[in-house]
């Protein structure tokens, strides 16, 4: 999850005021976007129409073009940049480095392996080297209850608020590989709000390749039923039992019949007055 800076001043600044209501509302809803987007300030054009629903804006050119004369916004290649954004915002590849760093930390906390024996480490963690230091069978285990996904171990431990958030990232980033959604398109940005939140119950309860491979083949299951929707994350997680008998039993490749009340190919209805005129008239030729 990333922040952005806001100037406390910033309404009573003289680009404030010449963008007017609809250019500074379109101006924050747009940093709110470079940030969650990680564009380091650029604004497509093909997201105006996003960044106005999320404001209420209607009229979205004539408000980007207020913050084009405002000095607010710069206009490049394909669509706008924010000016200056850099200099008063967080870069993406800072983002990303901090990103990574929460994300080796969950991999190491998760690892059955990290249990160092090394001095600085306290005796609850230490793996004993005599029968001495043995923990006795009646002291707390310091390790919380396992459970397992996919054969791989994942203890259950508390997780901070930014290693939450990286994992809904890489959570929602294997959701869209999976259903073919691409990467910054609008179709993402309109699905990233809603995902963050569906997510949010299972994060440290299944892994990114699973939940990408589990969407894929809910996606396929949808378009064998011929439903024409990209299913949710939620239709996704809701097929989980399912998805894993099919892995049980060895991924057949075969599809499946489409499940009772799914959308179906449309049954011919016949008319007996438009039938019977047809053979009359087929009778007198």
């Amino acid at each position: 999850m990333t922040h952005i800076k806001l100037d406390d001043g910033f309404f009573e600044h003289p680009k404030a005021i010449r963008a007017g209501r609809d250019g500074r509302d379109m101006y924050i809803v747009g940093l709110c976007y470079c940030g969650s987007g990680l564009t380091d300030g650029f604004i497509p054009d093909g997201a105006l129409v996003i960044l106005g629903a999320k404001c209420g804006v209607t009229k979205v050119k004539q408000a980007a073009a207020a913050n084009v004369q405002a000095g607010l916004w710069e206009i490049v290649e394909g669509g706008f940049r924010v000016h200056d954004y850099l200099e008063h915002q967080t870069s993406s590849e800072k983002v990303r480095a901090e990103r990574d760093a929460a994300r080796e930390r969950m991999q190491r906390r998760r690892s059955p392996e990290v249990r160092p024996n090394i001095e600085r480490s306290s005796p609850e963690v230490r793996i004993p080297e005599t029968e001495t230091e043995t923990v006795n069978e009646h002291t707390p285990s310091p390790l919380p209850p396992v459970v397992r996904v996919d054969d791989q171990p994942i203890p259950m431990r508390p997780m901070s608020r930014e290693d939450r958030w990286a994992e809904k990232l890489q959570l929602f980033d294997a959701y869209c590989r999976g259903v073919g959604i691409k990467p910054g398109s609008a179709e993402m940005e309109s699905k990233r709000q809603l995902a963050y939140v569906e997510l949010d119950p299972v994060v440290g309860t299944i892994t990114a390749e699973k939940l990408e491979e589990m969407a894929g083949w809910t996606l396929r299951d949808w378009q064998a039923a011929a439903i024409p929707k990209t299913p949710k994350i939620a239709n996704v997680l809701q097929n989980e039992s399912e998805y894993d008998r099919w892995v049980a039993a060895g991924r057949p490749d075969q599809a499946r019949q489409p499940k009772r009340g799914s959308a179906r190919a449309p049954t011919p209805r016949t008319d007996p007055v438009l039938d019977r005129l047809k053979q009359i008239a087929e009778g007198e030729e």
